[in-house]
């Protein structure tokens, strides 16, 4: 499965949103998200957390690494930026492979670092502007097993 949405700005955000939360199973509990820095990869983030009822102040976790959310019915969800990991391993000591198995939804900004570490399944959300607009953006949603080609 492989879909492209295209939005004019933010406001449009909610339909990738939807369309994403159509295809969160546990079997995709970890959503990649692929994007140059400042295509929207922690909006969309906020955007979802907030559909899915969290009260919080979203924000990137830059410099920890991970922010924890909770739902309204106190179910967790993670939320990692791993653009400042100097090196794949610090993510085993941080307990990635722990937050992975938690069963619960793992939104992961910058994956390429820890290519070798992602699981066998997940959603990739590759977000790109459109024509170096401001606020246009192309969304492109796929299910994969682990493979970046």
């Amino acid at each position: 499965m492989s879909e492209t949405i295209n939005i004019a700005n933010t406001n449009e955000l909610s339909k990738v949103v939807n369309r994403v939360k159509q295809h969160y199973t546990p079997k995709y509990q970890v959503i990649l998200l692929k994007g140059d820095l400042g295509t929207g990869k922690t909006t969309f983030t906020k955007k979802l957390l907030e559909s899915l009822g969290v009260k919080e102040d979203v924000s990137s976790p830059t410099y920890t690494l991970v922010n924890e959310y909770k739902t309204p019915e106190n179910s967790s969800i993670f939320h990692f930026d791993l653009y400042r990991l100097n090196k794949p391993e610090e993510a085993l000591d941080m307990g990635w492979y722990d937050y992975l198995d938690s069963g619960n939804l793992c939104l992961v900004e910058w994956p390429e670092i820890l290519e070798s570490y992602l699981p066998n399944e997940f959603l990739l959300l590759e977000i790109n502007k459109i024509d170096n607009e401001e606020t246009s953006r192309q969304f492109k949603l796929s299910e994969y097993p682990k493979d970046f080609s």
